[in-house]
């Protein structure tokens, strides 16, 4: 009875131990500077880690010109 009841009270205290969560810093979060060319870009703003995402390679930027409008002027 006392190695299960010492058992269990060893798993408990083990379980309900927390460890300290690291809380990373900014300088952390950005991505490691490479010399391959792998496209990578991240800063900070303001304090703010700011990583671009969203884009699958094409372009984001879209133009369109229609003569007919104002004359074709600019």
């Amino acid at each position: 009875m006392k190695p299960l009841l010492f058992f269990f009270l060893l798993v408990a205290v083990l379980g309900l131990s927390q460890c300290k969560k690291k809380v990373p810093t900014p300088e952390d979060q950005l991505p490691a500077a490479t010399q391959e060319g792998r496209h990578i870009f991240g800063c900070l703003v303001d304090g703010q880690v700011w990583i671009p995402n969203g884009n699958n390679g094409t372009s984001n930027f879209r133009l369109t010109y229609d003569p007919g409008t104002a004359g074709g002027s600019l």
